[in-house]
């Protein structure tokens, strides 16, 4: 029971008055009670963390696991993706359906959403949550467009029976009520049945997904344009380790927005980091990975979060072609996640891009050749196979037989000589490492392995690509 007069409470649990800590996870009873915890169990919530790991953020060798800070004791959720039961067999683990918090070793993505881990099918719209994410729709909405076609339908073309309407084979994208974006809502094209919501009427049935059907004069006609999703991996060399990246800026709580967990360490503001020179990119991702308004120290970013990149689409070799620019996460794996919905719209899907990834301290890299965009779909793999290079020029520093990881070193790429971009690793390099040589425990551009620190294990890196340089073509 609790006694007023003490600083904690046992919240019911016993515990042996000899022992300052009754469960040994380092963790002493008192502060057990203040964390909510049992203090006769080590790792309270059973997530593979002990109950001090969780609250400190210190590891406990002991363990197989290793805390990327500090997380909720009382939460097998908290870290995400330490546990990884999938009770429901949906693709996505019981931790992302609760938390909508993305996992990357499941082939899903929850996207935000929430959904029920002992059922596959939240919405019973026969399209389980697991491809509810995959298709980025609501996994608790049978229609998430609201075009009176389930999303299974959408996707599968295949007739529910309890709908008035049969799509008869044909596919549409479950996320746009109008697929083909002129003015008739799919319901509406595949049924010939007036949606009195939109501002068209219908003379018949037509194709969804044709926007010069049924008006072959219509303003849309001939218009190819559509949202696509960006699948894309990238080693980043100053991270890399034997087949994985390093997470030790997201572990130290040194990612924008998040609360550093060493007592010297300095937080940066909340944000993707591109918007200054010579980025100048004004997109608000991460404006709310918030430690402060989140909750957490670690402001939602997921354990296996090794750093911000920029992407962007080019339908010709120069940067003046470019037609789309996010920024968006690299993982310990490679994968790069786009935070919120489809990466890229207005692109005209019968053309063919090339894929850029930069990075504040890394050279930047472009694919080798223009992909086409497959099933609404731009993937591209750096990680296995030689980016662009032209004539002279660097694509990426092969580590491996068959691996592949962008350059470390170039952390002045503000504007040189004649109005470029600097994109090669060279003095001024060494000499903005030598102006922060020294600074630790931040985000710092010039801490090529990306720990927090820059020391002399930076200049090494420097020293091992001074004098490469990208083909990429970036005239400002």
């Amino acid at each position: 029971m609790d006694d007023p007069s003490t600083p904690s409470n046992p919240n019911g649990n016993t515990s042996n008055p000899n022992d300052a800590d009754s469960d040994n996870d380092g963790l002493n009873d008192g502060d057990e009670g203040t964390n909510m915890t049992d203090p006769n169990s080590a790792d309270t919530d059973n997530d593979g963390l002990t109950d001090n790991e969780e609250v400190t953020g210190t590891d406990d060798p002991s363990t197989g696991a290793v805390p990327s800070g500090t997380s909720n004791p009382t939460s097998n959720c908290d870290p995400i993706g330490l546990v990884t039961t999938d009770t429901d067999n949906d693709g996505l683990t019981d931790c992302e359906e609760t938390t909508g918090i993305n996992d990357p070793s499941t082939p899903s993505n929850p996207n935000g959403n929430t959904s029920n881990p002992n059922d596959a099918d939240s919405d019973d719209d026969g399209l389980n949550d697991g491809d509810e994410g995959t298709n980025m729709t609501d996994p608790n909405s049978a229609d998430t467009d609201n075009d009176g076609l389930t999303d299974n339908e959408e996707v599968t073309g295949t007739d529910d029976p309890s709908t008035s309407i049969n799509p008869g084979g044909t596919t549409t994208n479950p996320t746009s009520s109008d697929t083909d974006s002129d003015g008739l809502d799919d319901g509406e094209e595949i049924s010939g049945v007036d949606n009195p919501a939109t501002g068209a009427v219908p003379s018949g049935t037509s194709n969804p997904n044709s926007n010069c059907d049924p008006n072959p004069t219509g303003p849309t006609c001939g218009d190819n344009t559509a949202c696509v999703n960006l699948t894309t991996f990238v080693w980043l060399q100053g991270t890399y380790d034997n087949g994985n990246m390093t997470t030790k800026l997201n572990d130290l709580g040194y990612l924008p927005g998040q609360d550093p967990t060493t007592f010297f360490g300095n937080e940066t503001p909340a944000g993707q980091p591109y918007n200054t020179a010579p980025w100048n990119y004004s997109g608000t991702e991460g404006a709310t990975m918030n430690y402060a308004t989140v909750g957490n120290s670690k402001a939602g970013y997921a354990s296996t979060v090794v750093d911000w990149v920029l992407v962007s689409l080019r339908s010709a070799e120069d940067r003046t072609t470019t037609v789309c620019t996010k920024a968006a996460l690299v993982h310990s794996d490679g994968q790069v996640e786009f935070l919120s919905g489809d990466d890229c719209c207005t692109i005209d899907t019968t053309q063919s891009y090339y894929v850029v990834i930069e990075h504040r301290s890394h050279l930047v890299v472009m694919s080798h050749e223009k992909v086409p965009v497959s099933g609404g779909t731009i993937s591209y793999d750096f990680r296995s196979q030689e980016s662009y290079k032209g004539l002279f020029g660097f694509g990426q520093k092969q580590l491996l037989p068959g691996v592949y990881a962008m350059y470390a070193g170039n952390g002045d790429q503000v504007n040189g000589n004649n109005g470029n971009r600097v994109l090669n690793i060279i003095t001024s390099d060494k000499d903005i490492w030598l102006n922060q040589n020294g600074n630790h425990s931040s985000y710092y551009i010039n801490d090529f392995d990306l720990n927090g620190d820059v020391n002399v294990q930076d200049k090494n890196i420097w020293l091992q690509n001074n004098g490469v340089f990208s083909d990429v073509k970036w005239e400002n």
